[in-house]
């Protein structure tokens, strides 16, 4: 391919021999070979040169457009591997989409102006289910079972605590126990998630029950509740990092000993090797989950 392109542009074997520094029998005989192969004339041999036939010239135009489209991928290639460009498809719950999300996206759309993002908000379950899928390239979630076929980032503990509005009783505490809140009205989450297992399970054994006069598996209707007086919401801080930030919210952290932390995790397909620009962006939403909770605390 290279020899006839130079043969076709100096319009002569012996000049394309020199440019290319090998013997002009050498490339006399690729075409010749090529000419076998096509069934073919590729060149017209004239007293002072040779040019190329109708078939030559389609030849030509092939070989010549594979070129161009050789170096345009190459470029794509330099550009995904320094980062210029490329596309990325990622998950959250859908509580990040309100301030996190919006934050990490807005410092890499200035630094990376070319790399095109899809984005997913809901529940843990269709955003796992969805990397394993292929869909989304990776996910930041409520950590799942350790048999689902995902791979972890990173792991982000996570403080759960009452979310109560300003002026609450409750809110002059540095921490609370789950039967301080005994007498106060309550909005559980729903059952099957792991904070409700968390509180069903301390709930059980201090004493008086606590029974919730809401149930809902909506973090923005239990959040919007407890703004308004209606109950004492459970949640992480980063359920609720707007409320919180904007004095809307006071975030208590509970101290019952069964009241573990629950740990928010970034995944990505279990055996993937990353392409180069989809292992920065989860980098930078590692670190900018991890600077967003620090200004909650």
């Amino acid at each position: 391919m290279h020899y006839l392109d130079e043969v076709a542009r100096e319009g002569s074997i012996r000049r394309a021999a020199e440019r290319i520094n090998v013997s002009p029998s050498a490339v006399n005989r690729q075409i010749l070979n090529l000419e076998e192969q096509l069934g073919v004339q590729l060149f017209e041999r004239q007293p002072r040169g040779v040019r190329p036939t109708e078939a030559g010239q389609m030849v030509l135009d092939s070989i010549r457009r594979f070129n161009k489209d050789a170096i345009l991928t190459m470029a794509r290639i330099d550009d995904l591997r320094s980062l210029k460009r490329g596309h990325v498809a990622f998950g959250t719950l859908l509580s990040l989409a309100d301030e996190l999300v919006p934050n990490i996206l807005s410092g890499l759309r200035s630094e990376y102006e070319h790399i095109s993002y899809s984005h997913y908000a809901g529940n843990s379950e269709d955003i796992v289910r969805q990397i394993v899928d292929g869909v989304l390239d990776i996910g930041l979630c409520w950590d799942p079972p350790s048999s689902a076929p995902v791979s972890r980032a990173a792991v982000i503990e996570l403080e759960v605590g009452i979310l109560v509005p300003p002026g609450h009783p409750l809110d002059e505490r540095r921490e609370v126990k789950i039967q301080d809140c005994a007498g106060y009205p309550f909005i559980f989450p729903a059952r099957g998630s792991e904070i409700r297992y968390m509180i069903d399970r301390i709930n059980v054994g201090i004493g008086a029950t606590i029974s919730p006069i809401i149930e809902t598996n909506s973090i923005f209707l239990a959040k919007k509740l407890a703004c308004e007086g209606h109950g004492i919401a459970i949640l992480p801080t980063i359920s609720a990092a707007v409320e919180i930030k904007t004095g809307q919210l006071i975030h208590r952290p509970l101290s019952d000993a069964g009241m573990r932390r629950v740990n928010l995790a970034l995944l990505f397909q279990k055996g993937r090797v990353l392409p180069s620009v989809v292992e920065m962006v989860m980098k930078r939403f590692q670190q900018g989950t991890e600077d967003y909770l620090k200004l909650l605390r």
